[in-house]
């Protein structure tokens, strides 16, 4: 990255987790509700080696991740820290939606796929509001102590990227039948907020446009 591009902006990059160990197709929630962990796949971790190596090659002068609680968050971020080698901070915001019915009920992801991918019209899943509240308040935190041409990484989960990114470019709150017809981001995928000297949005990108992988 030019050095001319830090001049006067801050930079956050919104990472999803790699792809997932899933032989069953089950579909998973956070660690706190399931039997075992879900863990990174053997492809899952080679991609987080390569985006971060994409990241650093790209030269952001970075100064920390941080990472959501789950297990394949955490993998996610080891993977990354073979070659960024950043201090680590796990945040409970950036943690994946709070959703158990699914898991508990035995849903596969061909299920939920033919839901549109949306379950919050169950009764014990978190809501947009309260997500969209969470993920927009610590990256707001992040950027408020960030300095002009810095930048840190936040490491979460699909619907959560999905509806920051909505809040970040409507300021409202995303509707979740409409969740999997935005940019959902991928496994592995990197969205990069700019972000002016006034903390106001400058504009969003995907650094890997083109990566391989699931929106699941």
């Amino acid at each position: 990255m030019d050095k001319k591009s830090f001049k006067n902006k801050k930079f956050v990059l919104i990472v999803r987790h790699g792809e997932l160990n899933n032989p069953r197709n089950i579909v998973y929630n956070r660690d706190t509700v399931m039997k075992s962990p879900i863990h990174l796949s053997a492809l899952g971790k080679k991609h987080m080696q390569e985006v971060g190596e994409l990241i650093k090659a790209k030269k952001f002068n970075l100064t920390k991740i941080f990472t959501s609680p789950e297990t394949r968050a955490h993998e996610s971020v080891t993977e990354l820290n073979k070659t960024l080698k950043l201090p680590v901070e796990t945040v409970d915001d950036l943690d994946d939606v709070f959703a158990p019915d699914p898991y508990n009920k035995g849903w596969k992801m061909d299920k939920l796929m033919s839901l549109g991918g949306n379950s919050y019209n169950l009764p014990h899943t978190e809501s947009p509001e309260n997500i969209t509240q969470r993920m927009f308040n610590f990256f707001n935190t992040t950027v408020a102590n960030l300095k002009v041409g810095q930048a840190a990484i936040l490491l979460s989960h699909g619907d959560p990227i999905a509806f920051l990114i909505y809040k970040l470019t409507t300021n409202s709150v995303l509707n979740p039948e409409r969740i999997r017809q935005v940019k959902f981001p991928k496994k592995g995928q990197v969205t990069v907020a700019v972000i002016n000297a006034d903390e106001t949005l400058s504009s969003l990108y995907f650094l890997n446009p083109d990566i391989e992988g699931s929106g699941y």
